[in-house]
């Protein structure tokens, strides 16, 4: 069954190129056509097919003008309307299809505005998998709520696939969890496939999907504009891209996400997940919460709100590496009020710290070892009140 529906599907994309390729493409062998994954067609060469074995040339020259046709026919001959797309070297068509493209840029100020010449094109042939997300969906829960997940995958290994249909799958509902509003920035257009505004591909009922917009400047618009439980982005790059994560997980919306990498081990080794935890370098007037402290064996000044006496957690580096942490109570729990940022500073400096930073205190922190609490968070409240935290420094 599976097996028909890839043919189906390889034949449905051959319907996206001309007349001539068309038929070669058709002429391929059934159990090709189930393992195809691109057509690939480039200027004055034969065309082929893409196989997990590599490429198998086709019986057929690709002329110039049968790219400006793909071209035509993919934009339903109304360039203009794909034109955004384009100049992205991309386009979307009906069916969950889409075309990369090349050939050459047309420059404006410093910025690609369109592609002329066309030289090469590889059009994809998306498949979707309904199911393969439903033995791990109800896995991504924790006390009932979905826990923020990173998918780990090496290129070509279908981590796309799978955070389509997770979305779908959260989208509907996961057994005694429900359903969660999800919004999709979909940069590339690999995961929805939008065509004039609609999914080609089901991510669900209660997913927004935001197109063509590069997650770093995504993320902040969903997070204004749709109000969501979860926000789903395929394959996170850049520095950028981890910051308006950690923006959206400090507003307590979470994160369903992919990373080119074979394993934990590779993003520590490429230096990719050293960002986890970002700092200012400039104290607030309104606190110190997430601010150096000191900086290459430099003191920094804290005043304003916040740096007085608190119940405080602080973390800090010694020239050897060694890694610090500091917590202490106070608001009055056993008679200590806590400490200043001042007294942070001379705490860290005491123990070598070339680099520190206050993160925060009071009902956020708490210290645990050798199973049980050294201490625990305080608010005006309660004194012994520790929350449920999202992150934590895990020491082994």
């Amino acid at each position: 069954m599976q097996k028909d529906l890839n043919i189906l599907r390889y034949e449905d994309a051959a319907t996206c190129l001309p007349v001539r390729l068309r038929k070669a493409a058709m002429a391929l062998e059934e159990e090709r056509k189930a393992m195809a994954e691109e057509f690939r067609l480039r200027a004055g060469q034969p065309m082929s097919v893409l196989l997990p074995t590599g490429e198998v040339p086709l019986p057929v020259r690709v002329e110039p003008e049968e790219l400006e046709a793909l071209c035509d026919l993919a934009t339903e001959f109304s360039r203009y309307a794909a034109a955004e797309t384009l100049r992205e070297g991309y386009l979307s068509v009906r069916g969950g299809f889409r075309i990369g493209l090349c050939g050459t840029a047309v420059m404006k100020d410093g910025v690609n505005t369109n592609l002329k010449n066309l030289s090469s094109a590889a059009v994809r042939i998306a498949r979707e998998k309904p199911g393969i997300a439903d033995g791990v969906a109800p896995g991504l829960f924790r006390d009932g709520d979905f826990a923020s997940t990173l998918i780990l995958s090496p290129p070509g290994g279908g981590k796309t696939t799978l955070l389509r249909d997770l979305v779908r799958r959260l989208s509907e509902g996961v057994g005694e969890y429900g359903s969660r509003r999800v919004s999709l920035i979909d940069e590339r257009g690999e995961v929805a496939v939008m065509y004039r505004g609609e999914p080609q591909m089901n991510v669900g009922p209660r997913t927004d999907v935001l197109d063509a917009c590069p997650k770093a400047l995504g993320i902040p618009i969903v997070l204004r504009a749709m109000n969501p439980q979860i926000i789903a982005v395929d394959e996170i790059t850049v520095r950028e891209d981890l910051r308006a994560v950690s923006m959206a997980a400090g507003c307590g919306v979470r994160l369903l996400a992919t990373i080119h990498a074979a394993g934990v081990e590779e993003l520590v080794a490429e230096r990719r997940i050293r960002d986890a935890v970002t700092f200012q370098e400039e104290a607030s007037d309104a606190n110190n919460h997430f601010v150096q402290l000191i900086i290459n064996n430099e003191a920094r000044e804290m005043n304003g709100m916040g740096s007085g006496l608190n119940p405080r957690t602080a973390i800090g580096q010694r020239a050897d590496g060694a890694v610090l942490l500091f917590v202490t109570d106070g608001r009055g729990k056993a008679g200590h009020l806590g400490a200043s940022s001042g007294d942070l500073i001379g705490v860290m400096q005491e123990f070598g710290a070339v680099n520190a930073a206050n993160l925060d205190g009071g009902s956020s922190s708490c210290m645990y070892y050798d199973g049980e609490y050294l201490m625990d968070s305080v608010t005006f409240y309660q004194a012994n009140s520790s929350w449920k935290l999202p992150a934590g420094f895990v020491v082994t």
